[in-house]
């Protein structure tokens, strides 16, 4: 019988790491330059999963926090890096800085709430922005509306994991179901999870950032490494 978990839950934690989390590694060239013209002082990155990146920006020398919600996920980044500066949190819940940067790497601002619960991006933006040391830079990718549909579904997989998903649209809000498969000696053991986002217009994502008194960059990349379609990287950045 499958069980339902939270959101990144031991199953899909484990394979989000190993079969997905190199994808945020691959723009970390891209966040590094990026971050070597930010202010001195610390970086703080929301949702940092299973670690990988939170650790290699520690291993070029920022002074780094992450916050991350899993339970899952914060197991699995101390296994693979040891003792990491990760602790419990939310976007939401960022705590107070001023931050030389902070970053939201994988689509995690689009992310609802377990609940469904999503702040509306003019005061996401204006929140995060208000964190920032001036000239501080908020650097994300999200999801955004557009005429090509993301609607479909799929599956991947490796020795140990099956993992499919669908998902769905319908007036800027998505809806991801996702199965997994995780191998435990010679039994499969499922888990099912619901994730649920939502994804502006570049017009509003655009108003929003306006509105929190950021200036910014939008692109379909990380330096050389291009975005899945309708994701675009925003860099943004604090006056003063």
């Amino acid at each position: 019988m499958p069980s339902v978990a939270p959101l990144y839950g031991d199953a899909l934690a484990k394979v989000h790491a190993e079969g997905f989390e190199d994808a945020a590694l691959k723009a970390l060239p891209a966040l590094v330059a990026r971050l070597k013209k930010a202010p001195e002082g610390p970086v703080l990155e929301l949702g940092s999963g299973a670690g990988g990146l939170l650790a290699a920006l520690r291993a070029a020398g920022f002074a780094v926090q992450g916050l991350e919600p899993s339970p899952a996920f914060r197991r699995l980044a101390r296994a693979r890096h040891g003792t990491l500066p990760l602790r419990a949190g939310t976007a939401e819940g960022a705590p107070d800085g001023p931050w030389a940067a902070i970053l939201a790497i994988g689509e995690v601002l689009n992310y609802c709430a377990p609940d469904g619960a999503f702040e509306p991006w003019p005061e996401r933006l204006a929140r995060l922005g208000s964190l920032l040391a001036p000239g501080g830079v908020l650097l994300f990718d999200l999801m955004v509306q557009g005429l090509q549909p993301l609607t479909g579904a799929g599956w991947r997989e490796d020795e140990h994991w099956l993992v499919a998903h669908r998902f769905s649209e319908q007036r800027g809000r998505g809806r991801r179901e996702i199965t997994t498969f995780l191998r435990r000696g010679r039994s499969w053991v499922r888990q099912d999870e619901v994730h649920e986002v939502v994804m502006p217009t570049v017009a509003q994502l655009e108003r929003a950032l306006t509105r929190a008194g950021l200036a910014y960059r939008l692109a379909p990349r990380w330096g050389r490494q291009a975005l899945p379609p309708r994701r675009l990287a925003v860099e943004a950045w604090r006056r003063g």
